[in-house]
């Protein structure tokens, strides 16, 4: 029986675990299965990262990963990348880049045989920019001086258990809101403790950010005239987007201040994710796709300005087109109105459901499964833009 271990990548702001809240939800298990299925014994890694680190970084800490748990004596490695974790891998497998001095990397190139990216900004977002200004970096140095002080861990702890009572509160008119799943999942077992993992993980956040600039248009232009895709690694991606969001309040929601203020974020974090780069504008895909991706998400006029929230859609195109899903960055982590788990954490009137959650991952099984082996270029196979 083929055996493969596959490594789950976890993007921009990852996490493997925060509390009880694990960032791939519910994928591992999912692709355990469906591997199973086609008579694959899987085993699913989920990857710890740097949640807001360079890419570098980030690709160093995956190679390492990998040597920890055993995947330099794997049959077949397998990588699936969620956002910024897609270029992690990218950086990892390809061949002109030496992240080592003993080239450790091109061994787990060589046992590697399918890279499926998820939502990944393969050419930047406009997100990112906003970041980079004064108002996103001032964002950051708040971060860094409540986490290194005994005052602003208080701060935060008290104003986590105000969330948790709001939850309370807002559940009354709304069950099983996102609200609801933070605070039962995280904010109730906040402690004031400086190691506690919300403060660890604000901490690397607030000392290193260099993947903010990393995935600006500009920077990622320069990525990817500098990394090469490896020619014996599959490439695969899958790409997501949702309409102009018009949010339309019902009764509940009026009561509701957490759909208010998530509805109102999301309207304005899909907005500035909509202004492409006019020096950078992203490739266009070969027309096929191009016409494979509006169907699929139900927008004949597929432009720059499509996207998921956070990254452009036609910024996600890298290698053949495994599936174009209707989707904001995070439904097909698992993160839907219907799951009571976690709630649903942006908002965007998606019809995303389980169904489709299923079936966004039974291709991407069905993609690590399959014979496909080598780089792939439009011309030679496969209808999606490789850089």
């Amino acid at each position: 029986m083929r055996r493969c271990h596959v490594y789950l990548v976890p993007g921009f702001f990852g996490f493997k675990a925060l509390g009880n809240i694990s960032y791939f939800h519910r994928v591992g298990d999912t692709l355990v299965q469906q591997l199973a299925d086609r008579g694959i014994t899987a085993r699913v890694d989920e990857c710890r990262t740097n949640p807001a680190g360079s890419i570098r970084g980030r690709a160093e800490e995956l190679l390492q990963h990998v040597i920890d748990t055993g995947g330099l004596e794997a049959e077949e490695l397998c990588f699936v990348g969620h956002s910024t974790g897609g270029l992690d891998i990218r950086l990892l497998l390809a061949p002109n880049v030496s992240l080592r001095a003993d080239r450790t990397e091109a061994e787990v190139a060589a046992r590697t045989r399918h890279v499926v990216t998820v939502a990944t900004p393969h050419y930047g977002s406009p997100l990112a920019d906003f970041f980079t200004l004064i108002p996103g970096r001032q964002m950051l140095q708040a971060l860094s001086k409540v986490v290194t002080s005994g005052f602003g861990r208080v701060g935060i702890w008290a104003a986590a258990r105000a969330v948790a009572l709001v939850a309370g509160v807002d559940g009354w008119v709304r069950r099983d809101s996102m609200l609801d799943a933070v605070s039962r999942s995280l904010l109730r077992h906040l402690t004031l403790r400086p190691d506690d993992p919300v403060f660890d993980f604000v901490r690397q956040v607030s000392v290193d950010q260099a993947a903010i600039i990393q995935i600006t248009p500009e920077c990622m232009d320069l990525f990817n005239a500098a990394v090469a895709p490896h020619p014996d690694v599959d490439y695969g991606c899958v790409v997501t987007g949702t309409p102009m969001p018009l949010f339309r309040y019902g009764p509940t929601d009026l009561l509701s201040a957490e759909r208010l203020a998530l509805g109102g974020l999301y309207i304005c974090i899909w907005a500035l994710t909509a202004r492409e780069h006019k020096a950078y504008p992203y490739p266009t895909p070969p027309w096929e796709v191009a016409a494979q991706i509006s169907a699929a998400l139900g927008d004949p006029d597929l432009s720059g300005a499509t996207n998921d929230g956070i990254v452009p859609t036609l910024s996600q195109v890298y290698g053949d087109l495994i599936c174009a899903v209707p989707s904001d960055h995070y439904d097909v982590l698992g993160r839907f109105d219907t799951d009571a788990t976690l709630g649903d954490w942006l908002p965007s009137g998606t019809a995303f459901n389980e169904a489709t959650f299923l079936s966004v991952w039974d291709q991407v099984a069905a993609r690590l499964a399959s014979d496909v082996v080598g780089h792939v270029t439009p011309r030679a196979r496969g209808p999606a833009l490789v850089a």
